[in-house]
């Protein structure tokens, strides 16, 4: 509780730039296309939204460090992946370093606690009125899947 305290008293109302982010990060072919080793054509546009740097980073620490599914519901399978954390924001902030201000430098870290609350917020709300969202989300993954056969 304390992260998400210093998050949203030192988050709120600073100005960080917009990034053209894709949420939900994957390694699913199914989102882009690679032609001779290069990025080609991204396929899913409409995922893409304006965002802060800092949600995206902590978009890709919650995809790619967690050793389960996101829906796991056995908790003893759920793991962290200290060392592909470590992998990722020192590859992020090496590649970056000449993009990032030094307030989003200062707090890309924090932007894993933000997602998580994010999420927890989104996912609690959605519960809250019957699980909208999540019963859409799976007649959206069956109707991606019946097309594919």
């Amino acid at each position: 509780m304390e992260n998400m305290e210093y998050i949203t008293k030192h988050l709120k109302g600073k100005s960080y730039p917009k990034a053209i982010l894709k949420p939900y990060s994957t390694l699913s072919g199914d989102n882009y296309i690679i032609h001779q080793n290069e990025l080609a054509a991204i396929v899913d546009w409409d995922r893409i939204t304006p965002n802060t740097i800092l949600s995206g980073f902590g978009d890709i620490v919650r995809t790619f460090c967690n050793l389960a599914n996101e829906d796991e519901v056995n908790l003893d399978l759920v793991s962290f992946r200290l060392d592909y954390f470590e992998a990722l924001l020192n590859g992020f902030s090496n590649v970056l370093n000449d993009v990032l201000t030094k307030t989003e430098k200062n707090n890309l870290v924090n932007g894993v606690f933000w997602i998580s609350y994010m999420q927890t917020v989104r996912l609690l709300a959605d519960y809250l009125i019957g699980d909208i969202w999540s019963r859409m989300l799976k007649w959206s993954i069956l109707m991606e899947m019946e097309q594919k056969k």
